[in-house]
């Protein structure tokens, strides 16, 4: 297989793959490849399915090729994925070993361990004796790969790849790609995902460098540009999705790759022309980009458009790219679904070598359903609704409830499946609802019977489904909306959701901008600090931008494994604010560790004013002082922070909410020069505040005539961080102004 793999590679010096530090030579894999293939082939027979469990690394891809050097059958595995889901791809594809860290094997099922066995890859290579190619033969009807996708009927499917058409995959892929120019590439895409075979095959076939990078490198669209830029990268084969988050980026950072990124391969979602003049504009106007569409079942790549620049208009009347021409020499052909459509318009079958030979495995009624015969050649029911213009095939839309996630393939059924294995719930819908470019949330709709509970609910789906298959949103009904003939009233059901959005949660001091950023960001209208992010419907492809805002407005360099690893948004607001957050309702609450501190200080020097911070704002115009007073009450009301007081127990300090109201007074002293309102400003600025006793801000308007005022604001230090003080004096007018012109200003 190698032999194939590498015959075009004329200088096998050169740079084959990067990780860190570490590269590694065409020569040199070769070797690594052969070595760990024959040590495979001295522990397992022939047919033998290997699972590969193991982080994105030079160790996972030598695996992989070893594999198919050996003639065996490859299961990947991503390790980020469900356990239970792991050990029923394991049970499923009936693996006789797994390839492994030490550590992941140990966190296996015991029954798992009992009948797979552990493949020390140090071990294998020790043992591993170089062959000749010609000494392994591989069958062409044994299944080079297995790919676990989302299936209808609760679990996921397994789609067996054949090596007929893996070898079909190699050829296409170099023929269609080779330009004699060597790229450096970034593997991008999910391990598990088949869109990553073929990236690693297209690079490792014409000669050119692929890195490897730690994964939080890689999904973070900030650092991943600067990669991108310092290496000099200059072919990607990604998603649509994740492409637009970069270039999002790119804008949000000023950062420019023009004429860096030479090829661009864009797979597994459906492409938008804005995104295309973007990549452009972005990019170059010289950059390749191409258009791959293609089913997992028919070995990943069934039509490619090379997209051009001059059809910019086109694409712009179709509302999308075209999927363009067949690949692998696919054949097509659409079948109408109903006599109204027009002949070009329909479900598209595809049929041919590309077409996968060993269909699904254990699924015999699925494969039925999909797989077919066409002029005595295998074919398959796509699922795809697609037109025909200018003899290019373009997609339109799924005629079922499969839908993509971020490039992974999503049986929404499968989903509802799970959910309705639960006793306690009667019925389920599960949809999908774009809230911005960027986030697509899947939200199940339950009717729960008595005993019925959210979060156990949650468990079930986190143990046995992948992270982008999770709802966002588990939304309670006592029965679901029908129309008048009887169908499931969708369209209401959204709008119930719309409606109520999120179950609020009350946020204090600078946590209002953090609600304000997590809800722009989501393009929601509540949140739930219990959630997190990713719950609300967040992913990589947003989670910079989050991090970006926080940043910038609250001052808080937060990484973005920080937002991935935090299970709730509660837990995250304590990083960034460094204070716990409690429920609704409660009349007091932990100080955060710098409250903490100004306690200690205070109790150690109860006449300092040394923490007092101040602002003085010379006003020239007539200040209403009732109008003010209302302005103070309204943002003293709404921040719980600026309500407090402190107290101790138990030797942990705690902010207290008082019923205390603003500490406002207006000084109407027209015969005080200014001089001596502020050395009366100077001596307000030297008294304490009690901590214990004190609303720990006040506010003095020293009014020198009818059209010019000073107005002073004292607060205690313990506030001002927490507060977040420009944020405060924008409410401020913001209110004032209101009350001033008669509008509402409620934020």
């Amino acid at each position: 297989m190698t032999n194939l793999l590498f015959e075009n590679v004329e200088d096998l010096s050169l740079v084959a793959v990067r990780e860190s530090e570490q590269s590694v030579s065409y020569l040199q894999l070769r070797e690594k490849i052969a070595k760990r293939a024959a040590g495979i082939r001295k522990h397992l027979g022939v047919d033998a399915k290997i699972a590969v469990y193991l982080p994105r690394s030079i160790n996972q891809m030598v695996s992989m090729l070893a594999i198919f050097e050996a003639g065996l059958t490859y299961v990947p595995i991503d390790v980020d994925v469900a356990q239970e889901r792991v050990e029923y791809i394991i049970n499923k594809a009936d693996c006789e070993s797994i390839i492994t860290t030490q550590e992941l094997y140990n966190s296996l099922d015991e029954n798992i361990k009992q009948t797979t066995s552990f493949l020390d890859t140090v071990l294998i290579d020790s043992e591993g004796v170089l062959e000749n190619e010609e000494n392994n033969k591989i069958n062409n009807d044994t299944d080079a790969y297995i790919i676990f996708t989302s299936g209808t009927t609760g679990n996921p499917k397994g789609v067996r790849i054949s090596y007929a058409n893996l070898t079909n995959l190699i050829k296409s892929s170099y023929k269609y790609f080779q330009s004699g120019k060597k790229h450096e590439t970034i593997l991008l895409n999910s391990l598990s995902f088949d869109f990553s075979i073929w990236e690693i095959l297209i690079a490792l076939s014409s000669g050119d460098s692929i890195n490897i990078l730690d994964d939080y490198v890689r999904l973070d669209q900030k650092k991943l540009i600067e990669v991108i830029s310092e290496k000099k990268i200059d072919s990607l084969a990604i998603t649509p999705s994740y492409m637009s988050a970069l270039i999002n980026v790119m804008d949000m950072y000023k950062i420019d790759i023009k004429n860096i990124i030479s090829r661009i391969i864009l797979g597994a979602e459906k492409v938008g022309t804005r995104l295309i003049s973007d990549i452009f504009e972005h990019c170059g106007p010289e950059v390749e980009i191409y258009n791959a569409y293609g089913p997992t079942e028919v070995t990943v790549c069934s039509f490619i458009k090379k997209i051009r620049a001059d059809e910019m208009d086109r694409y712009n009347r179709l509302k999308s790219v075209p999927i363009g021409s067949p690949f692998q020499d696919v054949k097509a052909m659409v079948i109408k679904m109903n006599d109204n459509e027009a002949e070009t318009k329909g479900e598209l079958i595809l049929y041919g070598e590309a077409v996968s030979d060993r269909g699904y495995i254990g699924a015999s009624e699925e494969e039925n359903k999909k797989f077919g015969e066409i002029d005595g050649e295998r074919a398959y029911h796509t699922g795809d609704i697609v037109s025909i213009d200018n003899d290019e095939y373009v997609f339109i839309e799924r005629n079922d409830s499969q839908c993509k996630i971020n490039g992974f393939r999503v049986e929404l059924d499968e989903i509802r499946n799970l959910i309705l294995s639960y006793p306690m719930v009667s019925d389920a819908y599960v949809t999908t609802y774009s809230v911005s470019d960027f986030t697509t949330v899947i939200i199940a709709f339950v009717v729960g019977k008595s005993g019925y509970s959210e979060k156990d609910l949650r468990e079930i789906c986190e143990s046995k489904l992948n992270k982008y298959m999770r709802p966002n949103y588990y939304v309670k009904a006592k029965e679901f909306p029908r129309t008048n003939n009887g169908k499931l009233d969708v369209a209401r059901l959204i709008e119930t959701f719309k409606g109520n959005y999120l179950n609020p949660k009350e946020m204090r001091g600078n946590n209002e901008t953090f609600n304000e950023i997590v809800t722009e960001i989501l393009g929601i209208e509540k949140i739930d600090l219990n959630k997190s992010f990713f719950e609300l419907g967040g992913g990589s492809l947003n989670a910079i931008q989050f991090q970006d805002r926080l940043a910038k407005e609250l001052n808080c360099e937060l990484q973005v494994k920080d937002i991935f690893e935090s299970k709730s948004l509660k837990e995250l607001l304590k990083k960034v604010c460094h204070e716990d957050i409690q429920d609704e309702g409660a009349d007091k609450f932990r100080a955060s560790y710098f409250q903490e501190q100004m306690w200690i200080i205070q109790n150690m020097m109860p006449s300092s004013g040394d923490y007092n911070v101040y602002y003085a704002f010379e006003i020239h115009e007539k200040v209403d002082s009732q109008k003010l007073l209302e302005s103070l009450q309204q943002v003293h009301a709404k921040n719980d922070i600026l309500q407090s007081t402190f107290e101790e127990e138990d030797g942990t300090v705690y902010a207290k909410l008082t019923n205390k109201i603003v500490n406002f007074r207006c000084v109407k002293d027209y015969y005080k020069t200014k001089e001596q309102i502020i050395n009366e400003i100077k001596e307000q600025i030297e008294k304490p505040f009690n901590l214990k006793t004190d609303i720990l801000y006040s506010v003095i308007l020293y009014k020198l005539n009818d059209s010019s005022s000073i107005l002073f604001f004292k607060f205690h230090h313990a506030l001002v961080d927490e507060i977040g003080i420009k944020n405060y004096f924008l409410k401020l007018m913001k209110e004032y102004k209101g009350l001033s012109s008669g509008k509402n200003t409620s934020y």
